[in-house]
């Protein structure tokens, strides 16, 4: 099957590269990340979310709907996933909507082409902002002062709002225990 024969979600409306193009280490370093946060290339629906009630490999819907608006709600997104073809499509643009949102901006801020697994969780998980921030109060430290940073925020966003993330506080701690075996 040649390359303008395989299915396609769509053109992308912001510009998005190409997966092809992401090289095999970052492609590695997702893929672990989606498997060991997020437990693997899976639908999950979401209650209550208003942003289309979906996350895929952990993938908010309403980050990959600034891409492929045409899958915002949660019956669109979950044709794409029983479809054996489409979903391996989904996982390629899922990986480069990853690679262009998160692993190079870290990397840039790293200074660094080599990206510990913590460091894309925590960006992926808290944001680019916030990463940015934990990751500059300790870059000139080890790696487990960056992991207990991240844990500390964890913590801190608990004691300011406790009645709405106490939800959230084990996935997110387990989230860093995950990468303390980095070390």
């Amino acid at each position: 099957m040649s390359d303008s024969n395989l299915p396609t979600l769509g053109t992308p409306v912001k510009n998005l590269i190409l997966p092809a193009n992401i090289t095999g280490p970052a492609v590695k370093a997702i893929n672990n990340l989606v498997t060991i946060d997020e437990g693997g290339w899976h639908l999950e629906h979401v209650d209550g979310d208003n942003d289309g009630g979906w996350t895929f490999g952990g993938m908010t819907s309403k980050l990959f709907c600034t891409y492929f608006p045409n899958y915002a709600g949660y019956d669109a997104i979950e044709k794409v996933v029983n479809d054996p073809k489409l979903y391996l499509v989904l996982i390629a643009e899922c990986q480069a909507i990853y690679y262009q949102e998160f692993y190079v901006p870290v990397s840039r801020i790293m200074y660094s082409t080599v990206v510990f697994p913590g460091h894309l969780s925590c960006a992926i998980n808290v944001g680019m902002s916030r990463f940015a921030m934990l990751y500059a109060a300790t870059k000139n430290a080890p790696y487990k002062d960056f992991l207990s940073a991240w844990k500390d925020f964890y913590f801190s966003l608990l004691r300011d709002n406790p009645v709405d993330d106490i939800k959230f506080i084990h996935g997110w701690i387990n989230r860093v225990w995950n990468h303390l075996g980095e070390i």
